[in-house]
């Protein structure tokens, strides 16, 4: 038997455009411009911090930008990876456990998952995936020692590194079957 660990976002589902649109949206409630360039540099593959946008926009209101991301977020549509999640919807037939990582938040996560036929023995939404300790703790979670992770994150193929973690990188943009 083995544990396999997924990502959710880029491997799961596809997602990365609907969360820059909304972001985009927010900021324009509030007359400010943001850019795909600002969205790569601010949050692609970056672990979430409340104060990320105050150097860029000062004037923000942070609290009313989250509400209102969080709202359009909510009807964008959620792309998934069907072949993949039939894979590990076979696997999981066999007895093997699945554990769903993601650094977004719990609410966010369950709109992500909203489509997915996938049942996952548990969930863990966290932003500290780019550290060793998270890893650590997920291994004393796991009912096996065999462990295969698939994530398109370097930062959390570098994290892993040396804990005894098979990693697959896999990214999945919505308009491939295989990353």
């Amino acid at each position: 038997m083995i544990t396999i660990i997924s990502d959710i976002d880029g491997v799961l589902v596809a997602l990365s455009d609907a969360v820059y649109q909304s972001y985009k949206q927010a900021f324009a409630i509030q007359k400010e411009l943001f850019t795909k360039d600002d969205f790569r540099s601010l949050l692609v593959n970056q672990p979430w911090r409340p104060d990320i946008f105050k150097g860029l926009y000062p004037t923000i209101d942070l609290d009313k930008l989250r509400k209102d991301k969080q709202r359009i977020y909510k009807t964008k549509p959620v792309i998934i990876n069907q072949p993949l999640i039939t894979f590990f919807l076979c696997l999981k037939i066999q007895g093997n456990e699945l554990l769903l990582v993601t650094g977004g938040s719990e609410e966010a996560t369950k709109h992500k998952l909203t489509n997915v036929s996938l049942k996952a023995d548990k969930v863990f939404c966290s932003c500290q995936k780019h550290s060793k300790k998270f890893w650590q703790a997920i291994m004393c979670e796991a009912k096996n020692p065999n462990i295969w992770l698939f994530d398109d994150d370097k930062k959390v193929y570098d994290a892993v590194k040396g804990l005894g973690i098979n990693v697959i990188q896999y990214n999945f943009k919505g308009n491939q079957n295989a990353g």
